[in-house]
């Protein structure tokens, strides 16, 4: 069998895992709401949404001081199909998996390999949401 088929066998396999729903979702811009607040202003309709997978990348928090106030983050990889995208860093990913607490992750880093069964998004929880 051909490396081209074997990619493509470990393609469908490993999208038979992903069984996480989710939206890739892209900052354009911002705007305000009626207290002068920034609201960011998203790319309509989405990057993707679709099927994915979330796994831990590294199981480590790092802490950031910001404004006076401490922000946590927590290191992942979002596998998401072949094909899909194309995903930039700075894209916000958020689980909305029926059933499941909505989570959102912003990408930090974009993986390419000549033969992957899954495109692997290096990203970082964002526990405040989309800003």
């Amino acid at each position: 069998m051909s490396a081209r088929g074997i990619t493509r066998r470990a393609q469908r396999r490993t999208q038979a895992h992903a069984i996480e729903t989710l939206r890739v979702d892209r900052v354009i811009g911002t705007t305000s709401d009626e207290y002068g607040n920034a609201v960011p202003e998203l790319l309509d309709p989405p990057v993707y949404v679709g099927k994915g997978k979330i796994q831990t990348y590294e199981p480590h928090e790092s802490q950031h001081e910001v404004a006076g106030g401490t922000a946590v983050e927590q290191r992942y990889s979002i596998h998401i199909p072949v094909g899909e995208g194309p995903f930039e860093v700075g894209d916000f990913i958020t689980r909305i998996t029926e059933g499941k607490p909505e989570r959102v992750f912003r990408v930090a880093g974009t993986h390419d390999k000549t033969y992957q069964s899954m495109q692997r998004l290096l990203c970082d929880e964002q526990t405040g949401g989309i800003q």
